[in-house]
This record gives C-alpha cells, sequence and structure tokens, in this order.
C-alpha cells in the first residue's frame, strides 16, 4: 500500500501524542534527525518518542515523500534528508569535479553541469589589458589611460587644460601611409601622434586643410596609428 506522510513532529511532540487522538497507524518526519517515523498503537512506548517507532521499509508499505507538507509549522526549522548527493538530481551531471569549479547551465543538454568558473575564478578580467576596449602598450612610469575613439589606450599625460580628441587609422601590413581628416583648422591645437608598436612614421602631409597623411616604413603586420588632439588653453 501507499502510506501518506502527515506531519512533521519534534520528537517532544510525539511523546506528548496520546493515543485517543490518533489513527492506528500514522506516518510523521522527526524534524529533529530528519528520519520517517511510524505510529502504532500497540507499540511500546519508547523515552524519547514515545509510540512512534524509526520506520524501516521491509514490507509493502511504501512511503509517499510528495505528501509532505513543508511549512506553516510555527517552530518548523529542519530539513528533511536521505543521504542524497547533487549528481543525484535528474537535472544535474557531475563529472570529475575539482577544486574551484562551478556549476553551469548547458542550454544544449537542458542540464547542470561542472566546469571551470569564468576568468579564471574571479568572474572577469585578471589584468586591465585583459579589458575589450582596453589597449596598453609598453607603457612607462606617469603615463595615463586615455580613449581614442574606439579603445581605451596608454599615453603620455599631457597639459593645457583644454578638451582633448583621440582618433585612430589602421596601417595595414604592407603599405606606407595613413591619413586623418576632419581635423580642426582653427584655433591652437597640440597634435601627436604614436602607434601600438612603437614605429615611427617618416614624413607628415599637412598640405590639405583639416587632413593630415602620415608615411611610413612598410610593415609586416598592421600597426593601429593614434592621433590626440588636444586644445590648447591661456
Amino acid at each position: 500500500m501507499s502510506t501518506q506522510i502527515s506531519s512533521i513532529l519534534s520528537k517532544e511532540q510525539m511523546l506528548a501524542v496520546v493515543d485517543s487522538n490518533m489513527p492506528d497507524q500514522f506516518f510523521a518526519v522527526c524534524k529533529d534527525d530528519g528520519f520517517i517515523y511510524k505510529y502504532d498503537k500497540a507499540n511500546t512506548a519508547d523515552a524519547e518518542t514515545g509510540k512512534f517507532k524509526k520506520f524501516t521499509s521491509g514490507g509493502s508499505d511504501i512511503i509517499n515523500l510528495a505528501g509532505i507538507i513543508m511549512g506553516n509549522y510555527a517552530d518548523h526549522e529542519a530539513i528533511i534528508y536521505d543521504n542524497r548527493e547533487l549528481n543525484d538530481l535528474t537535472d544535474v551531471t557531475v563529472s570529475t569535479p575539482s577544486n574551484g569549479q562551478v556549476l553551469k547551465y548547458d542550454a544544449t543538454n537542458n542540464i547542470w553541469i561542472n566546469g571551470s568558473a569564468p576568468g579564471g575564478g574571479g568572474g572577469g578580467a585578471a589584468d586591465l589589458n585583459d579589458l575589450n576596449d582596453v589597449t596598453i602598450t609598453s607603457a612607462t612610469n606617469g603615463q595615463v589611460l586615455k580613449f581614442n575613439g574606439s579603445a581605451w589606450v596608454n599615453a603620455a599625460e599631457s597639459g593645457g587644460g583644454g578638451s582633448s580628441a583621440f582618433l585612430s587609422q589602421t596601417l595595414t601590413a604592407g603599405s606606407t601611409t595613413v591619413t586623418f581628416t576632419n581635423l580642426p583648422t582653427i584655433g591652437d591645437y597640440y597634435v601627436d601622434f604614436y602607434t601600438s608598436t612603437g614605429i615611427n612614421y617618416n614624413s607628415i602631409d599637412t598640405a590639405t586643410a583639416g587632413q593630415c597623411t602620415l608615411t611610413f616604413t612598410a610593415q609586416s603586420t598592421d600597426v593601429v596609428v593614434y592621433c590626440e588632439i588636444k586644445e590648447i588653453t591661456l
């Protein structure tokens, strides 16, 4: 037969049960130790639990745990347990876990699996240069982080107190020139050029207003060329 769990009781509450208020047989979970107990009026009273005896299924009785109501008990604080492990859950697959791993959801297979924590365990970048929008190249003492229009780069701190702008162009492998356009034509500005690899330009052409073309020695790989424009205020 299938037997419904009817209550969650402490051992003290079990001991206080009076036969006249109970059916012939009654099942409960003990909040003190988490085990299932069976009440039977025919039992000899126990000093701790009265006529409740720890239940061991050896016959036709099958305990229906689905009948347990967790809550609505003024002093309820027990957790029911049966020595199960995380990997016993139907939506969890843990394979050879190691120290520091976390549980991740595998949406393809609809299960939780163990794996390494992102970012080496810290959940993010370990160094400033690991950030997607930061490019640090041969940093030197006193440099600051500046935005060049598309990324944060290290550069020398410049004075003057005015506003700054940063542009960038890519000198593709084998090419010799890059051109910056839409440069200011009115006012006083400090303009500085530098590259992601530290190479210097060979010449500069500013013949066209608002435009500047730099000539380099051809490189075997792409090089990012940066242009810093800072307004000079007196």
